[in-house]
């Protein structure tokens, strides 16, 4: 994973074992979200939003500084 980021993105700076226990988090809440009926327009960008948001809440402060 580490050799596979992108260096110009926004979790460049996080440190590896951090960002991928952020990853797992991400992909469990779009994993919850997907059974949620949609009451808007535009859900799938709702879910994102979502994952991305508790992403950055899972990393440590440390971590979330970085990022």
């Amino acid at each position: 994973m580490a050799k596979r980021r992108d260096p110009d993105r926004a979790f460049a700076s996080v440190p590896d074992e951090p960002c991928f226990d952020s990853v797992v988090v991400h992909e469990l809440t779009r994993a919850a979200y997907d059974s949620a009926e949609c009451p808007f327009v535009d859900c799938p960008a709702t879910a994102e939003y979502a994952a991305y948001t508790m992403q950055v809440r899972s990393l440590p402060a440390e971590a979330r500084e970085a990022f």
